[in-house]
């Protein structure tokens, strides 16, 4: 990233010295849509293009390339000599990455823009040491909004929870998971439970032990009516409960791992055990 940025100073001083770079403060103007013009002289009230150097707060200073009055390809963003900034842009937007900087030149956010829409935001949080430990990210798509939350220690992964909605309201998975090692010896984010909704309603959810599912709730309009249960590592049906009003309600079947077959059948009348009978 270093070098990343460091080609791009290169550049910006490449264009400064081909031109001379205005103060906007002393030489240029702007109206309310953020055009900059001339502010004096013959070329008054022409849209300038050009380098330039402004103040948009007390303290900071961008550097870039003005082209018709608007900001066009990289804007660098100083304080008190410190890099803290690098915009792209199109026409005047906003248009693909834009990262910050902290006082110690880590990353504490990036974010990627589609003329002038923020479709990407990843902002970065670290410990005294400097490692990371913490990252928020949102992603945009439509009316879709996906947030994941990172967690970190010492700089590595330990977990991850992601938010989806749709309009808003809760919609698609909801997820908690760890980073830990695979069965296959490799490591990456393992699930420890999954919450659905739809329009904001919960409709199941998933609980994992090892990453290996072992419980499914499944809930009608917002209530839960089945619960299934597995055999972890094989990920076979042991159990079925049903349930009204919060209560065991209908037939508890049970199945063996192996075979699949129902074995037992227990009914139930408002959490209350009516009858056991086995099933050959």
């Amino acid at each position: 990233m270093k070098n990343y940025v460091l080609a791009f100073c290169l550049l910006a001083s490449a264009i400064v010295t081909a031109q001379d770079t205005l103060n906007c403060k002393e030489h240029l103007t702007w109206d309310k849509t953020g055009k900059f013009y001339y502010k004096t002289g013959d070329e008054s009230k022409e849209k300038y293009t050009g380098p330039a150097k402004c103040f948009p707060r007390k303290g900071v200073e961008n550097r870039g390339y003005l082209k018709n009055g608007s900001w066009e390809g990289k804007v660098f963003g100083y304080q008190e000599g410190r890099l803290i900034g690098v915009s792209n842009f199109d026409g005047g937007f906003y248009d693909g990455p834009t990262v910050r900087y902290n006082e110690k030149g880590l990353v504490k956010d990036s974010i990627i823009y589609r003329h002038g829409t923020n479709i990407y935001q990843k902002k970065m949080w670290y410990d005294n040491m400097g490692m990371l430990s913490e990252a928020h990210v949102v992603r945009v798509k439509s009316d879709t909004l996906i947030i994941e939350d990172y967690e970190y220690d010492e700089g590595y992964p330990t977990g991850l929870e992601i938010q989806s909605f749709y309009k808003k309201k809760k919609n698609g998975a909801f997820e908690t998971r760890y980073y830990e090692e695979l069965a296959d010896g490799t490591k990456g984010y393992v699930p420890v439970r999954i919450t659905f909704y739809k329009d904001g309603v919960k409709t199941s959810e998933r609980s994992y032990d090892g990453g290996y599912l072992y419980v499914e709730d499944v809930y009608e309009n917002g209530k839960k009516v089945l619960e299934n249960m597995y055999e972890g590592d094989l990920g076979k049906l042991v159990q079925q409960t049903p349930y009204r009003s919060g209560k065991i309600h209908g037939e508890v079947k049970y199945y063996h791992s192996e075979t699949k077959n129902l074995y037992q059948v227990e009914v139930y009348e408002n959490g209350k055990l009516i009858e056991t009978r086995d099933v050959k």
